[in-house]
């Protein structure tokens, strides 16, 4: 199964809590250790810190304890045997444009030292969808190695996720990703104005094969204490196993189409760009994951 790894995949209510209470005793808790903070156009990743889980340890905390099952739910249903761990890490913004610029996952430690190390699998569960309202944006078949050689590289498929509370989404970790608050109109979702609302909660977990990051660490014990307990009976339910079918959008000769474009990496370096239809808020409507397919001769790039 491992060799038939889908680019995306979409889970749409696989995270049900049991009550509110625990909804939002899970959201405090993602605040509470929340160190990315918004990652800035210029920037190439997150610039906080991120855990580690390591294979067969017990959770020390509630947070601790859905990152395991989130782990062990996709080695199970892929048939993971050599994974190392989970790193993880919560995003919290609750402005309005905040959003997440372009980068790819990595060992960014191994990285400095010129060894390029990817996850084998990135996964975002969306907990809370007030504050930011954009999407998260995964393009196909752009690999940094490639790129930081040089070469450039053509985008022919990129998907959209809309932040949806108990959401999960799960993508090839070698895979560029960001989240631009310009596509938000793709769903058309516009600016909020008047009564602040809640803030965007996001719990993300990145499952490792045959390589352990340097950098992660365990969540120290006095931050775990301030968190919500383990609990015998988990305190959310996991959902669907079945993966929900994307909105496909066609974007070939005679669609109208904006043509957008993002500086990302260091010292605004490199860039992505690809054609997003007009009409697509119409056309997907009701949907929370679009694939944006491009063809006669329509197509993004990096570079």
């Amino acid at each position: 199964m491992c060799g038939s790894l889908a680019a995306v995949e979409s889970f749409p209510e696989r995270l049900s809590f049991c009550s509110d209470r625990n909804r939002a005793d899970l959201v405090a808790d993602c605040r509470r250790v929340f160190t990315a903070h918004t990652v800035e156009k210029e920037e190439s990743e997150s610039s906080g810190k991120t855990y580690w889980l390591p294979i067969g340890t017990s959770p020390a905390c509630a947070l601790e304890q859905i990152v395991q099952e989130i782990l062990q739910w996709h080695q199970h249903r892929l048939s993971i045997h050599d994974a190392t761990g989970a790193e993880w890490w919560t995003l919290w913004m609750d402005g309005e444009e905040d959003d997440v610029g372009w980068h790819w996952d990595a060992d960014y430690e191994a990285r400095d030292r010129g060894d390029v190390k990817h996850p084998f699998l990135a996964t975002v569960t969306y907990l809370e969808a007030g504050g930011s309202v954009a999407p998260t944006a995964i393009v196909e078949a752009c690999r940094e190695e490639s790129i930081m050689a040089g070469n450039g590289a053509v985008i022919h498929s990129a998907h959209l996720s809309l932040p949806v509370p108990g959401k999960h989404i799960c993508f090839d970790g070698t895979l560029l990703h960001g989240a631009p608050v310009e596509l938000r109109n793709v769903f058309g979702c516009v600016p909020r104005t008047g009564k602040k609302r809640s803030a965007r909660s996001t719990l993300l977990v990145n499952i490792w094969r045959g390589h352990r990051p340097r950098d992660p660490q365990r969540l120290p014990s006095e931050v775990a204490a301030k968190l919500g307990p383990v609990t015998v009976a988990s305190p959310f339910a996991l959902g669907s196993q079945r993966a929900a079918a994307s909105c496909e959008l066609v974007v070939g000769h005679g669609v109208s189409a904006q043509e957008m474009s993002w500086s990302f990496g260091e010292s605004d370096g490199l860039s992505v760009a690809f054609p997003v239809p007009l009409e697509a808020a119409e056309a997907s409507k009701d949907a929370d994951t679009i694939r944006l397919h491009f063809t006669d001769g329509r197509c993004g790039c990096v570079g």
